[in-house]
């Protein structure tokens, strides 16, 4: 279902409701920076793979849809990506490469990788129990 067909599904779900469609953080798939020159430029990609769906007296939701690609300007791309304090290292990083690796490549400290590791090392236990 793509980000249209998402709204008229909704919408035939709820008639007669305020629903609201929005992309954040949650819903961004991936980020393409362009350079002219050296520069970044001012626009820039963006593709979402899921859209924040909120109807009036519920919860929002996180609702799946076919890649949705659109632009964002440099200051919204700068300001999205300058806030994260971490990323997301897949279960084959925490369990292939070490530690050092990790904190290189990520900048993320020590500590935070061994925790990383150690939360890995107990989803494993409680999958095995």
């Amino acid at each position: 279902m793509n980000y249209y067909e998402a709204q008229e599904f909704m919408k035939k779900m709820h008639p007669g409701k305020n629903i609201a469609f929005d992309f954040d953080s949650f819903c961004v798939k991936q980020i393409e920076i362009i350079h002219t020159n050296g520069l970044p430029n001012q626009m820039h990609h963006i593709e979402f793979q899921q859209v924040k769906v909120t109807v009036d007296g519920m919860d929002p939701i996180y609702m799946p849809i076919a890649p949705h690609r659109g632009t964002i300007p440099w200051k919204y791309t700068r300001d999205m990506i300058n806030k994260y304090q971490d990323v997301h290292l897949h279960d084959s990083e925490l369990d292939n490469r070490v530690t050092e690796e990790l904190v290189s490549d990520t900048g993320l400290s020590v500590e935070a990788i061994e925790a990383k590791k150690v939360q890995r090392k107990a989803a494993l236990q409680k999958d095995q129990s």
